[in-house]
């Protein structure tokens, strides 16, 4: 009987997981992962997730804000990286 709670519960995972790696499962799994990922600062991931959701329906309101938040993120990370890019630069020109 363990046994079988186990083994149910391990291909009940694995199916959610192929599932979701086939892109079968409903858009607002793809976009609640898209947000979570935005939350957790991973860009790349909300992208993969949010362009999932816009080939499934590319009028869904919601991914469209999803990805004006992600344009905004990459635009914060580039003003971040370009900071620190000419910080360290002032830093090396003076220690030059």
């Amino acid at each position: 009987m363990l046994w079988a709670s186990i083994l149910s519960t391990v291909l009940a995972k694995y199916g959610l997981q192929h599932a979701a790696q086939k892109n079968w499962l409903p858009k607002n799994h793809y976009q609640r992962k898209a947000i979570e990922c935005l939350k957790n600062s991973d860009i790349s991931g909300a992208i993969d997730n949010n362009v999932v959701v816009l080939r499934k329906d590319p009028d869904y309101e919601e991914a469209q804000i999803v990805r004006e938040l992600i344009l905004m993120s990459l635009d914060t990370e580039m003003e971040n990286l370009d900071a620190a890019i000419r910080k360290n630069t002032s830093e090396i020109e003076i220690k030059g």
